[in-house]
């Protein structure tokens, strides 16, 4: 549902590529940093420090990617990226 909206955004503001590529970054990354990891996927961590500390690390984000990002925080879905 999220990533299809996602895709859907991406696609229809031509789009498409960087995000695909940033998304990708975001993932590699979580994968090779704990405390990305931890910051994404633990959910007793405060929402609103968790979105602070998102923000903070995708100021230079596509703004695709930097709101759905945000959404997924604000829905308690940043886990499952």
């Amino acid at each position: 549902m999220y990533a299809r909206a996602l895709f859907d955004a991406a696609l229809g503001e031509k789009r498409l590529e960087p995000v695909r590529e940033q998304l990708q970054q975001l993932v590699e990354a979580e994968a090779a940093v704990p405390e990305l990891r931890e910051l994404l996927r633990n959910p007793q961590l405060d929402p609103r420090s968790k979105r602070a500390a998102l923000e903070d690390l995708l100021s230079g984000a596509d703004e695709l990617l930097r709101n759905f990002l945000l959404v997924l925080v604000d829905k308690g879905r940043a886990g499952q990226l």
